[in-house]
Order: structure tokens, then sequence, then C-alpha cells
């Protein structure tokens, strides 16, 4: 599947493309396209994974990776995913309250923009940071991020604990 999204990505964009790449859709071509050609590849049959206040109405504080969770219905299947998503919302608000590993993701980011690397090229080199907290979320290794209230059914998980990645 074809999925796009706005250049410069923030955590939450990051995050979404390892998820869709990992757990969604693991041969999916992603690209980052500035409109127009952004809102003409979703006429044409893209999945956008992106969020914005105008597209949701009701922004609550909700990322697209939470909303991502919900849709294919993740969060329930695997509670680190839904520890991992409360990490991705700290990072993305950015806030003094955020916690030490939300703070660090966002440093890290900012870094790699720094760097002026390309879209592609920093959710390359930050899924194996991405797997890493999955499988320590998954260990119960890391303090508990916190609940999101997400919904979704019961499953399997998929390549970074080591079982099989499903297309959905």
């Amino acid at each position: 599947m074809f999925w796009v999204t706005r250049p410069h990505v923030g955590p939450d964009r990051v995050a979404c493309a390892w998820l869709i790449q990992t757990w969604l859709d693991p041969r999916a071509t992603l690209r980052y396209l500035d409109e127009p050609d952004l809102t003409r590849a979703v006429r044409a049959g893209a999945l956008p994974f992106h969020t914005t206040t105008a597209e949701v109405g009701e922004w609550d504080e909700r990322t697209a990776f939470c909303a991502l969770l919900t849709e294919y219905q993740r969060a329930a299947r695997d509670p680190a995913l839904e520890r991992l998503a409360r990490l991705v919302q700290q990072a993305e608000a950015g806030t003094g309250a955020a916690t030490l590993p939300a703070r660090r993701l966002a440093a890290v980011l900012g870094h790699l923009h720094t760097a002026q690397m390309p879209d592609a090229a920093i959710v390359e080199q930050l899924a194996p940071l991405f797997d890493t907290l999955y499988r320590r979320y998954r260990r119960g290794a890391c303090p508990r991020a916190g609940p999101l209230g997400l919904a979704g059914g019961s499953g399997s998980a998929g390549r970074p604990d080591g079982g099989t990645t499903k297309s959905v």
C-alpha cells in the first residue's frame, strides 16, 4: 500500500512510519509530500498517516500514532504499543511534563533534523530505537508509561518480539 504524510516528520509521524512498516503493512511505500502533491496522492488512494485538528475536529491531544493503534485495533492486542503511544504523545507535545525518554526521543529527532537528513532516512535511523523501546516495554523493563484508553481487539504480536508480522 502507498502511505503519505507531510515532510519534516516529528515524533508522532516517525512512530507512525515504524508502526506501519513493522505491524500494519510491512511492504508499505512511504512518501513525504508537500501540497498539492499530498492531496492528489490521497485522492488517488494513498493512505495518509498524519492527523491535524482540521481532519479530526476534536483533537484532545490525540496523536496519529494513537489513531492508527485504535483504527487497526492494536493497543488492546499489545499493551507495550499503548505504552509506546504514551511516550510518543509526550515527545510530540514537547512539554516539561514529558518523561526523560520522551525528551530524549524529541532531542534525537531534533538533532537529525539539524543534520538536514531526509525524512525517510530519519525514519530508518530511528526504527531500531522504536524496536528497542517496544521490546523493553514488552518485557516490562521500562516504567509504566500510563494508560491511553485505546480501544482494540486481541491477537498476536509482531516482528520486534520475534512473532510474525501480519498485514491487515
